[in-house]
């Protein structure tokens, strides 16, 4: 038997080393042999994609591309429109997909923001926008005998042509709206498996979060229940909620109206407490007597004959007793047996725009939580089915932008379905909120010192970027350099209106000769006294506390659907911005007109 050598540290070290240069020259090799061969194909089907590409370049622009947005990668990457819709069905591509616009468009906007906004007192009543709602793709036809992938080329093709003549027809009119095949797949799969809608929209805009084509589409080529379910309605007075009853029982005769909120009074908080950032995962206790209420509607048009009455009886009873037990609530939900599903049983689907809240109302629904929801638009991915009882299944669908014509752009980042994060101009968005609410005086924002003339200062000077400039220098937001940031300032101003710190409502059109009855619309959800709940909190905002420097205070009584009782606001920019652009990507646009 030989002796063993001594070995020191360094010697050990030195071989660690070489090891370590060693499999990372070996994964080197690797990687280049994958791109070289990702090169080979690509060179391969460039003569074949040549010729279809032409004939998307005529309706989106040449170059068709889009920008993929990536938290962990800064960089864009191009990619062909038709490589996105043959991929697909690829889980990873499974995510919202909006034009991008062109950089002349975001400089108007800019320049637009910058405009004095003057007097304000024309832009009241707030009434929203008639604009126009146009088909969305319907599934094209298809059989059982169809292999899997003649049934994807059928909808490749089918979606592809829907979106050159969209673009034909409207042009530069069209909103922001959805352009992932794989998206609308599921939208498709829940208007097949259902047998009752559940339309979520939120209440201060539920005209924009109402798309005229998918209730035609459903009441009238499906002929199924609709059911409109008008989401938070804490954020507003009792009477604006009766006029949207109104308004939508005259114009949508077919429709079936809800009034919904996920926040309990009882569960109320005193807004003038800070919570610390160990207190961010406190949920909030749903109302389960909204809840049975909501069931009650769908027990009234129960579309199935094998559901008896007495299901949903079954659904009403375990609401009000987990809203009479609230303070056990939590250890029941662990100890609750699974719910066992029957064939015989009733589809429920939820369905409408990103960040409405349907998630917190399927958790509402199911009472107990079992799927996140989040302030950021496309959350959740694919439709997730639930069973609530053996014989009703609940059917939570991804968040889904319609198409549109003649929609401000402005409005649908202040309604949340466009990531604020990745709003390339957010202070024309601060402009036209301006324009209808006076953010300066509820922020307690100061004139900015270099925008004023001889000392005087004019209130019909500021702009939306003047308000931006404010609140930058109010709570001392700087860039690396040491400048203001007024476009971080600006996403702050943003989320304030997300989280309903800022409160934009708008009011039907005064052309509604319909009025509710007020027995009709009590049974419909909230009591007489919701206005008295709602609290507004307003901070004096002349000095800062050291607290306070990078957190700023809340102004007003917040929105009902999010999993936590603190707001995202004391978080960091950082962590804040790394948790919504994983999400949407953009699509390539040619310069267009805004409103």
């Amino acid at each position: 038997m030989t002796r063993k050598k001594p070995f020191s540290a360094s010697q050990k070290k030195k071989q660690l080393q070489q090891k370590r240069d060693k499999k990372r020259e070996k994964e080197q090799n690797q990687r280049l042999y994958e791109l070289r061969k990702e090169q080979q194909a690509d060179n391969a089907s460039a003569s074949s994609l040549a010729a279809t590409n032409s004939a998307v370049d005529d309706f989106f622009g040449a170059p068709d591309t889009f920008s993929r947005c990536n938290h962990r990668k800064r960089h864009d990457k191009t990619v062909n429109f038709l490589e996105l819709v043959s991929n697909s069905s690829d889980a990873s591509q499974l995510r919202s997909l909006f034009r991008r616009e062109s950089n002349e468009v975001i400089q108007k906007r800019k320049m637009w923001a910058r405009q004095p906004l003057g007097d304000r007192t024309k832009m009241k009543p707030r009434v929203l926008h008639r604009f126009k709602s146009v088909d969305f793709p319907v599934r094209p036809p298809w059989h059982e005998s169809y292999q899997k992938e003649k049934i994807e080329q059928k909808e490749e093709t089918h979606f592809v042509n829907y979106v050159k003549d969209l673009y034909a027809a409207y042009g530069e009119r069209l909103n922001h709206f959805e352009h992932n095949l794989e998206v609308w797949r599921q939208l498709w799969r829940v208007l097949e498996i259902s047998d009752m809608f559940l339309l979520v929209a939120d209440i201060r805009h539920p005209l924009f979060h109402f798309p005229t084509s998918l209730y035609d589409y459903i009441t009238g080529t499906i002929k199924k229940p609709f059911i409109l379910l008008l989401n938070k309605c804490d954020l507003v007075p009792r009477e604006v909620q009766k006029r949207w009853v109104s308004y939508f029982r005259e114009n949508f005769p077919k429709v079936h109206i809800c009034l919904f909120t996920s926040f309990n009074e009882d569960s109320q908080r005193d807004p003038s407490k800070k919570k610390s950032k160990k207190a961010r995962g406190i949920r909030k206790k749903p109302d389960y007597t909204l809840v049975g209420k909501l069931w009650e509607k769908c027990k009234e048009i129960n579309p199935v004959s094998l559901v008896s009455s007495d299901t949903f009886d079954d659904l009403i009873a375990k609401a009000l007793s987990k809203n009479e037990n609230s303070t056990k609530e939590s250890e029941h939900m662990k100890r609750e047996d699974k719910v066992h599903a029957s064939d015989a049983h009733v589809t429920i689907g939820l369905i409408g725009h990103p960040n409405v809240g349907k998630s917190c109302v399927l958790n509402a629904l199911v009472g107990k939580h079992v799927v996140s929801a989040s302030y950021t638009p496309g959350h959740t991915k694919r439709f997730q089915t639930y069973f609530v009882h053996e014989h009703v299944k609940l059917c939570d669908s991804p968040g889904l932008v319609f198409p549109a014509i003649d929609m401000p752009k402005q409005l649908q980042v202040l309604c949340g379905i466009f990531p604020i994060a990745q709003e390339r101009e957010p202070f024309s968005a601060v402009h036209y909120l301006a324009e209808r609410v006076g953010v300066e005086e509820i922020l307690k924002l100061p004139f900015p010192a270099d925008a004023t003339e001889d000392g005087k200062v004019d209130p019909t000077l500021w702009s939306g970027y003047l308000i931006c400039v404010a609140y930058a220098e109010k709570w001392k937001l700087t860039t690396k350099r040491g400048r203001l940031d007024e476009f971080r300032a600006a996403n702050r101003i943003l989320r304030e209106v997300l989280y309903g710190n800022i409160l934009l409502h708008f009011e039907p059109p005064a052309d509604v000769s319909y009025e509710v009855p007020e027995k009709e619309f009590a049974k419909m959800g909230l009591s007489a006294s919701s206005d008295e709940n709602r609290q507004v909190h307003e901070h004096n905002g002349d000095e800062m506390t050291s607290d306070e420097e990078d957190n700023p205070p809340e102004y007003s009584h917040h929105s009902s659907d999010d999993d936590s009782d603190d707001f995202p606001f004391q978080q960091d920019d950082k962590e804040d911005e790394e948790r919504t652009t994983n999400t949407f990507s953009l699509l390539q646009d040619s310069e267009g007109n805004t409103v």
